[in-house]
């Protein structure tokens, strides 16, 4: 969820962390944040003391599910066995499962236009308003005809 909202929410200072354990879940989200904005130091050891070098703090609710939200952005999450699975985000419901590769694009016509030519190679489409998530194995793809966000890998 970290790493997600680190390519959605880039200047994310506080987060709002719903989850059943205070004592682990928004550590490892802050982890994941700072991870994916090149922090490569960080771990769930030394993470209190990066984060606040950093600037970056939470808020934690308890409550079921996870839910993390900064800048107007939120995420949900679950996970079943060993895949967590990203489960909305902001108000669109998705089921999208985090392995592979996951690509944000922006929703645009030229989007729709060029979303043939991955069909071979993209496993899953998901629309969540302005922000559309493709789901991939970790293999070469053109996306000249995409406003790419950001990629994540899992």
């Amino acid at each position: 969820m970290g790493v997600l909202l680190s390519a959605l929410a880039p200047k994310a200072t506080v987060f709002e962390v719903t989850g059943e354990n205070g004592s682990f879940i928004p550590y490892a989200v802050m982890a994941g944040y700072l991870d994916n904005k090149g922090d490569k130091a960080v771990n769930l050891i030394n993470i209190k003391k990066r984060a606040d070098s950093c600037g970056v703090s939470f808020k934690f609710t308890e409550g079921s599910g996870l839910a993390v939200s900064s800048e107007g952005v939120c995420v949900s999450g679950m996970v079943d066995g060993s895949t967590p699975f990203l489960t909305a985000l902001n108000n669109a419901s998705v089921f999208i499962p985090l392995k592979g590769c996951l690509t944000l694009v922006e929703t645009s016509s030229d989007m729709f236009a060029g979303l043939h030519v991955l069909s071979p190679t993209v496993s899953g489409i998901h629309f969540a308003g302005a922000v559309t998530l493709l789901s991939h194995t970790d293999q070469a793809i053109n996306w000249d005809r995409f406003n790419v966000i950001t990629t994540l890998k899992f």
